[in-house]
């Protein structure tokens, strides 16, 4: 069977040659008389692996946005500069989580590709591996710059610690006692 004629439901685009040579290198190593059982096993595994990590980006942006829910106001009132940096920390962090919720987390199960032949089946099985593998990378990168841009408005704050209780004091009307 040619592997450039081999097509999948979701992209009927050939198989590349790094493709190509990832399924023979799993004919060639894990595959025995024809059996795809392992082929699966490796797949699914690569797969729950890409999943843990897209818990561990969800699990650090909703950390961020807990902590600014405590501390955002008072990182903020340090200067325009901290508040432009803690909210687009924040944003970012947010927009790592939604890329990986919208991209890495959502499941089809590879089952679904059972009714291909073993080799199509293998191929749209790596492609979906690799996209998730994309979106989290993307995900990973984003989720950093936010974090840089969070820490760099705590940097702000702590350069400037009593800079929020003037902005407060001057906010808070004095009420004399007769």
């Amino acid at each position: 069977m040619s592997f450039q004629k081999s097509h999948t439901p979701e992209d009927q685009s050939p198989a590349t040659i790094e493709e190509h040579l990832e399924i023979e290198c799993i004919r060639e190593r894990i595959l025995r008389a024809d059996s795809y059982k392992d082929a699966y096993a490796l797949i699914n595994e690569q797969l729950n692996a890409i999943h843990m990590r897209a818990t561990g980006v969800i699990t650090i942006a909703g950390v961020v946005v807990t902590v600014t829910g405590f501390s955002g106001r008072t990182i903020a009132g340090t200067s325009l500069l901290a508040q432009i940096l803690v909210v687009s920390g924040l944003l970012a962090c947010v927009l790592a989580a939604a890329i990986t919720m919208l991209y890495v987390t959502p499941v089809r199960w590879l089952t679904s590709y059972m009714h291909l032949d073993p080799e199509q089946w293998l191929l749209a099985a790596i492609r979906r591996r690799d996209k998730k593998t994309k979106a989290h990378r993307i995900a990973v990168i984003v989720l950093v710059i936010g974090l840089t841009l969070y820490g760099l408005s705590i940097c702000q704050m702590l350069m400037f610690p009593f800079e929020h209780m003037i902005h407060e004091q001057q906010e808070v009307p004095v009420v004399q006692q007769d």
